[in-house]
């Protein structure tokens, strides 16, 4: 999702309407790439489309194990969390695409699938300490569905964000979406670090995993590199506030190497 630190952010996505139909109009940012051009670009979306479907899966099945002890399910999340942000098999290059495409399925379309004030609706039918969770009445509005839409986007994968898409936009005829049973396949509200059978100790590991943790794996892609740290700094940058107007789709219509992205980085920050 966009980074929403700031009260002003959270209430921008929040006053965002919910995803209109396409309009399937022909003239497109495509118009002028060359058929070779397009088909690396197929390429390399639908390859950083399955890494995160991967990721994502991996987070289920550490949640749905049973445990032996604490440290075993410690050692599962902490697998988890360097396929997602310390990736050592995914070139630099990779981790880049991957920001865009997890920007794009999960942080936009995703995103813009849940309309500020459903969050009642969607927990209509779930345990009371879950609906505590979620409508607290110290929290305002605007953070309650913030909280849940980033709850629930640790979960879907790529067909049910589809799914989810036909229900806003009415594609699935007279058929409405029972939004309970949707939640509870997806595993929202099964336990978080999964069932310890001997819990001699609280679970250190961090197991909420919001999917802006894959610009991390940028950063530690960075890290290793020479004046890491600097390089580090400039990414936070360019993320933050360049990223939109340079990289935000176009990155995969580019060729650059890892040496010319960092100089990329360099460059403009």
């Amino acid at each position: 999702m966009p980074i929403a630190d700031g009260k002003e952010d959270r209430e921008a996505l929040a006053k965002e309407n919910v995803l209109p139909v396409p309009s399937w109009n022909k003239a497109t940012i495509l118009d002028g790439v060359s058929a070779e051009q397009k088909q690396r670009s197929y390429q390399r979306f639908y390859k950083a489309l399955t890494a995160h479907w991967v990721a994502v899966e991996t987070l289920w099945l550490a949640r749905a194990q049973v445990y032996a002890t604490t440290m075993q399910c410690e050692e599962a999340f902490n697998l988890v969390w360097m396929k997602w942000t310390d990736n050592p098999g995914r070139q630099l290059e990779e981790k880049f695409d991957l920001v865009e495409v997890v920007d794009f399925v999960w942080g936009f379309l995703g995103r813009r699938c849940f309309p500020f004030s459903s969050v009642p609706a969607w927990l209509e039918g779930e345990r009371e300490e879950t609906l505590q969770e979620y409508l607290d009445d110290n929290d305002d509005e605007t953070s309650e569905w913030l909280f849940f839409v980033e709850r629930v986007m640790q979960y879907l994968r790529p067909p049910h964000i589809i799914e989810l898409l036909f229900s806003v936009w009415g594609l699935h005829g007279d058929r409405i979406l029972d939004r309970h049973a949707y939640l509870q396949r997806l595993g929202f509200s099964d336990v978080f670090e999964g069932i310890i059978e001997s819990e001699d100790q609280w679970v250190r590991a961090d197991t909420w995993f919001p999917v802006t943790a894959v610009e991390t794996d940028v950063e530690n892609g960075l890290y290793y590199m020479e004046d890491g740290a600097s390089l580090m700094a400039k990414w936070h940058s360019y993320r933050g506030v360049i990223w939109p107007s340079d990289a935000r789709s176009k990155i995969l219509f580019r060729n650059e190497s890892a040496q010319e992205l960092v100089q990329r980085i360099a460059e403009r920050t």
